[in-house]
């Protein structure tokens, strides 16, 4: 037996003042092209490049332990009895399990930089840190270099790489900013925090969560039948529970209470998922005296395997709130292995079989749906839509057991004025995902030869096809109670007052679901159906003047891969649509190696010295690879190919 204890602590974070803020390239540089402030003011920085970004924080911290207990037996009945029946009972392994293994994570997120609470006060009528309907935080400017509102191109900017820190000024005398009540630009004094001299003061966002797993299994293997026949049956239950810390307690200000002495993991489960899986597999030798009746020196054998498995993954819930089955698989494979010339030549075919059900599927957002209502809510609170009372009127909420699965709350903004109110939601850390399901089959073969001692060949190949297939139903069900409303008040205008509901909708919504619908039952994308490689390595022999030399070369060649997709009219959807079933493939790729060794023994034979030069991709791709194209079959991403590479390594062996 065995008895193992693992314990592991991870912690990091950030500071940055470039963070990524809602898939925005804080990266880009662009030109100022104002030439006034919104005040009337001539923009000094007319023309000048800059950058602008927001300033996040994070903290993660993992707490992780793992107990586990391991017990082997065996019992050899072939040896305990004697003649024809201990041949066919054999001998025998068992080994249990019983793991246990507990993972707490805790994660805050904070805004970067925020302006005092006066400010807000006086130009948001809110002292809320985290509203969601403004730019909370505050956007930084760095210009990086003089105008170039006269050049014709970007050449000569001369923009190198910048070399200084960024430093957010404590107060800044004369900020220009609007005044709602005045209604016209006016220059404040605003001072400002940051994450790093006020911490808990901007905190937005916190999760604790806990996994509790605990595994059991056993195994049998049984070699029977004069070890003819090897089986191996395996059983394993898995209990996986999940808790959660819920919502942060929030100050008067809205920011988060991350050492509140309440915000703690919660003692029943948000979530419990188990189950037990099995496995069987068996390999079956056909005795060598009726092999070799047929040929002299031949063995065959036949195997076959059947195996289930699940992932007790975090607890996931689908888009109506029900909680998800945990993705699991199961396997099926079937062939032979065939060898001549004492094991010199031999053949290996496999034929598989793999499903993958409640896989989660990243195509498109879960959670989007009730994320666009509180999006254009939020733009009826503000008054964007007051001019559309009709849609206003229209626009009604979820069920009320939706809404409250996805947290949803309206902050009030400490008065009766409604465009002060803020709406929110909260899942309390759980993972929303949409599901899908994948089948995969194909065939395998292995070819090895060793015409001499000293030369090896090695040949594979492999087919392979995979459809995905099911959609998502919770997030139908959710997009066939919504759409008639949205449908209903297409001119809604949304947080900012920027985009309309029915356009949102489509790219943000239906685009993404369409896309999946349509590719339901068809050959996942990127997939390459074929591949095979040959590698081959020949030792000289020692009493050669070539001794302790190896020479060597691989080969691997690729199919074609799908790129991208046509668009073609769709019945389904009743409008022109991307076409999965008939994909824009690319090229085949083919690539070599080569290698050459030397090796030999030093030092009195005490060591063993290896000198090795490899040579990666001698012939190879030297252009751009196509990765993806535009509906038009044009080119969208390609990849750089890796070229030759050179590698000289030494190995000594003691």
């Amino acid at each position: 037996f065995e008895i193992a204890f693992d314990k592991q602590k991870f912690d990091n974070g950030y500071f940055s003042l470039f963070a990524q803020v809602g898939g925005i390239d804080q990266g880009a540089i662009s030109l100022d092209v104002n030439s006034h402030y919104p005040s009337g003011e001539p923009n000094p920085n007319l023309g000048r490049p800059y950058a602008s970004a927001r300033g996040r924080a994070s903290e993660f911290e993992s707490d992780r332990e793992t107990f586990r207990f391991t017990a082997y037996a065996k019992i050899d009945l072939q040896e305990k009895v004697d003649g024809f029946l201990g041949d066919i009972l054999g001998h025998h392994a068992f080994t249990g399990l019983y793991n246990s293994q507990s993972v707490y994570r805790s994660s805050y997120n904070f805004l970067g930089v925020i302006p005092d609470s006066g400010y807000r006060e006086s130009f948001w009528n809110s002292p809320s840190v985290v509203d969601v309907g403004r730019a909370s935080d505050s956007r930084v400017m760095y210009y990086l270099g003089p105008s170039l509102k006269d050049a014709s191109s970007p050449v000569g900017a001369g923009i190198s790489n910048i070399k200084t820190s960024s430093i957010i000024p404590s107060s800044i005398p004369d900020l220009l900013v609007y005044h709602p009540e005045e209604q016209q630009f006016v220059r404040t004094p605003v001072s400002f925090t940051t994450y790093q001299n006020n911490r808990l003061g901007h905190a937005f966002g916190a999760t604790k969560t806990l996994e509790e797993i605990d595994s059991k299994a056993l195994i049998w293997q049984g070699h029977l039948l004069n070890n003819l026949l090897v089986g191996t049956i395996g059983w394993r239950n898995d209990q996986a529970d999940s808790f959660n810390a819920g919502n942060a307690p929030r100050a008067f200000d809205d920011h988060f209470l991350i050492e509140d002495q309440d915000f703690l993991i919660s003692s029943e489960p948000q979530s419990s998922l188990g189950g037990d899986t099995w496995t069987y597999s068996a390999v079956m030798k056909v005795p060598e005296s009726a092999v070799h009746k047929i040929v002299a020196g031949a063995d065959l054998r036949f195997h076959y395997n059947q195996s289930e498995n699940f992932q007790p993954a975090t607890a996931r819930f689908n888009a109506i709130g029900e909680a998800l089955a945990p993705p699991g698989g199961e396997t099926e494979e079937l062939g032979f292995t065939f060898s001549l010339l004492d094991g010199k030549l031999a053949f290996k075919a496999n034929w598989f079989e793999s499903i993958q059900n409640n896989i989660t599927n990243s195509a498109f957002n879960a959670g989007g749906i009730i994320g666009q209502d509180r999006s254009f809510y939020q733009g009826i609170l503000a008054g964007f839509n007051d001019d559309l009372p009709g849609q206003v009127a229209a626009f009604t909420l979820a069920p009320q057991e939706i809404l409250d699965f996805y947290g949803w709350e309206v902050l009030t903004g400490g008065d009766s004025d409604p465009s002060n109110d803020v709406v929110t939601t909260n899942t309390q850390g759980k993972s929303i995902v949409g599901i899908t399901n994948r089948k995969a089959d194909g065939f395998e073969f292995e070819l090895a030869y060793n015409p001499t001692s000293n030369w090896a060949l090695l040949f594979n190949a492999s087919q392979f096809n995979a459809t995905q297939s099911g959609v998502d139903e919770a997030f139908g069900t959710l997009l066939a109670l919504r759409l008639p409303i949205w449908e209903a008040a297409p001119d809604l205008l949304d947080t900012n007052g920027n985009f309309r509901l029915e356009d949102s909708i489509r790219q943000s919504v239906l685009d993404g679901w369409n896309a999946i619908r349509l590719a339901d039952g068809t050959p996942v994308r990127e997939l390459r159906e074929w591949r095979w490689n040959l590698v081959t390595n020949y030792q000289f022999d020692n009493d050669t003047m070539l001794k302790g030399i190896s020479v060597g070369g691989a080969m691997r060649w690729l199919d074609k891969p799908a790129l991208g997709l046509p668009p073609v009219f769709s019945d389904l959807l009743d409008e022109y649509a991307l076409d999965p079933t008939n994909p824009y493939y690319g090229s085949s790729e083919f690539n070599a190696d080569v290698w050459i060794s030397y090796n030999r023994r030093i030092f009195d034979d005490k060591v063993e010295w290896k000198l090795q030069l490899n040579v990666r991709n001698i012939i190879g791709e030297d252009k751009l690879i196509p990765i993806a194209v535009q509906p038009d079959g044009s080119l969208l991403n390609g990849r750089i190919p890796s070229g030759t590479g050179w590698e000289l390594s030494s190995r000594f062996q003691f």
